[in-house]
């Protein structure tokens, strides 16, 4: 399921005319919905963030998610926190958001402009 996840990542960034970078993250506290305190899953789910002039995030497209990653994960808190963050400028960027409760620790990881940071929560 990764490379898969990768390819589609890589296909999306060279399609993207421009990509700003990242200038200011914030650390996110995303936890588990009740249902996914039991479950045992993991999954990497991609958006596309809509960057303003000014940098802020305009708005996050969910690109590639799965119905049970948003039933056990609190995706609206992954979501606001991401909005909150801010770019250099104008444009598209991929945002991968890895969670479960098996497979390893939480990442956020932005690529844009031939750079990818990556948040481990």
């Amino acid at each position: 399921m990764w490379s898969a996840t990768s390819a589609l990542v890589l296909a999306l960034l060279a399609a993207a005319p421009q990509q700003p970078c990242v200038v200011e993250i914030e650390a996110c506290r995303v936890g588990l919905t009740p249902a996914g305190g039991t479950a045992r899953f993991w999954a990497t789910v991609i958006y596309e963030a809509s960057i303003n002039r000014d940098g802020s995030v305009a708005g996050l497209k969910a690109l590639e998610t799965y119905d049970y990653f948003n039933a056990f994960v609190e995706v609206e808190k992954f979501e606001s926190c991401i909005k909150r963050w801010k770019f250099s400028g104008e444009g598209r960027t991929i945002v991968t958001f890895f969670a479960g409760t098996s497979g390893g620790a939480w990442k956020i990881t932005v690529s844009s402009s031939g750079r990818t940071i990556t948040l481990v929560l």
